[in-house]
């Protein structure tokens, strides 16, 4: 069996389903604006979702599909993945309180790969 190396632990990085969704909308000449228009969720929302301060809750996963084509199992299971990922850094001490699912998670961009990650300085 050949071991994976990767430059980091990806135990200790979560990535917010907002990115995928920032990339997805940049690749598709769209603005948050014009997504929030055609899918009903609050400009508010969407910006808050991109940057990573808001969870995409199951109707919004609908409603990206619809506008964007992209199942709406596949929204959930990054943020299923995202919410994992936190509680992994949380019991390996990566972070003060765990927040709960309703709650802002604190995060941050380190600045070079664009990564969001909790628990910044």
């Amino acid at each position: 069996m050949t071991k994976r190396t990767f430059p980091f632990e990806l135990s200790d990085i979560a990535f917010h389903p907002g990115e995928t969704l920032q990339e997805v909308l940049e690749a598709n000449s769209m603005s948050q604006k014009e997504l929030a228009d055609r899918t009903g969720i609050t400009k508010k929302t969407v910006q808050e979702i991109v940057q990573g301060r808001a969870s995409l809750s199951a109707p919004a996963a609908v409603a990206l599909e619809k506008v964007l084509g992209i199942k709406a199992t596949f929204w959930l299971n990054l943020q299923a993945g995202y919410k994992a990922d936190l509680a992994r850094i949380e019991a390996q001490g990566g972070g003060s309180e765990m927040n709960s699912p309703n709650e802002t998670v604190p995060l941050c961009n380190d600045g070079e790969t664009g990564n969001v990650e909790s628990g910044c300085p």
